[in-house]
């Protein structure tokens, strides 16, 4: 039975960003439409004060470990001969990174003193998070398009994957303007639903690949040794 280096424990980081992202979703309950006025929205975090909190600090978390992530996927087109498009996922990954952690900090600062001292700055605070949750889709779309193009290019992931990876770079570009002030198209509307989950699932796909990729590298290697 193998054992768990390092790399397949830089390349498992995707699995458990996605495992503790989701803990973070549900941890912060439902929280109210983007249409809903103020009022409601300052009511919401007064409500779920603690439970804002929590996910938000999971959000930084998370963030870690997509780090390391993104760091292992440039490191597995780095090494599959696609230096530059490496270096183009892993700034992708960073500049997904650091939206996300901003976007957490909002929420926590929300509930930690906004709602508490600046009750009527609320729904404006709301909306810069949703635009940045919006926007965060075209750093996405870079780190999963380079991905595409680099494994489609070199075999650093199976061709069948890279074109999966091209079309999800393709939906993500899509939500990056969901900015419609209601509809399908909102911030929060269905669109922006789907394109949580088609970054969720690459994530979690493309984790899944770099840790059997990692089995798969290290295994003549003990064998070898074991000879």
């Amino acid at each position: 039975m193998s054992r768990w280096n390092a790399d397949r424990w830089a390349a498992a980081s995707g699995s458990a960003f996605v495992v503790i992202f989701v803990v973070s979703f549900f941890t912060a309950t439902k929280p109210p439409d983007s249409t809903k006025p103020n009022a409601q929205w300052v009511t919401y975090f007064l409500h779920h004060h603690r439970a804002t909190l929590i996910s938000a600090v999971l959000i930084g978390a998370a963030v870690m470990f997509f780090i390391w992530f993104a760091g292992s996927v440039g490191a597995a087109l780095r090494n599959a001969g696609e230096p530059r498009l490496a270096a183009v996922a892993f700034g992708g990954g960073i500049a997904t990174a650091t939206i996300g952690i901003v976007i957490g900090g909002l929420q926590g600062a929300l509930a930690y003193r906004v709602a508490i001292d600046s009750p009527a700055s609320v729904k404006a605070v709301v909306d810069v998070s949703y635009s940045l949750g919006v926007l965060i889709s075209f750093p996405i779309a870079v780190l999963i398009g380079a991905t595409a193009i680099a494994s489609w290019r070199s075999g650093a992931f199976p061709r069948w994957w890279a074109a999966l990876s091209g079309v999800a770079a393709v939906v993500m570009i899509s939500g990056g303007a969901a900015l419609a002030h209601t509809g399908f198209y909102r911030p929060d509307g269905p669109w922006a639903f789907v394109t949580l989950i088609v970054f969720l699932v690459w994530t979690l796909g493309t984790s899944g690949w770099l840790v059997m990729r990692t089995y798969a590298d290290a295994t003549p290697k003990t064998a070898a040794a074991a000879a």
